[in-house]
């Protein structure tokens, strides 16, 4: 997640944005998104989702793992290419000091 978060920052990536999660992801570091027209960040939207089910994104941070500072228009969904009902994607983060998942503001 951070690896695409930082392409979206540096402007890599713009316009609508789909993220596809194609393999379970253990994080070391948070998964910071700006708001867009922050920097070189210029986006309308950002849709994320699992392509196979069984899928985690985890880690053990002492921050959020997921940091939405000021980004709007974002969609984490859960369910398999964001189709069904079935939620099947588990984000977690294991930190014994801070079990926060995301942080938006």
């Amino acid at each position: 997640m951070k690896t695409a978060f930082d392409a979206i920052n540096a402007g890599t990536h713009k316009g609508t944005i789909t993220i596809q999660i194609t393999g379970s992801t253990i994080e070391t570091a948070t998964a910071y998104l700006r708001a867009s027209g922050t920097g070189s960040a210029i986006y309308t939207s950002v849709n994320i989702y699992p392509t196979v089910t069984g899928l985690s994104i985890s880690g053990n941070l002492a921050l959020p793992l997921i940091d939405l500072n000021g980004a709007t228009n974002v969609t984490i969904d859960g369910r398999v290419n964001a189709t069904g009902s079935t939620k099947d994607l588990v984000i977690t983060n294991t930190s014994f000091f801070r079990r926060r998942i995301t942080k938006y503001e």
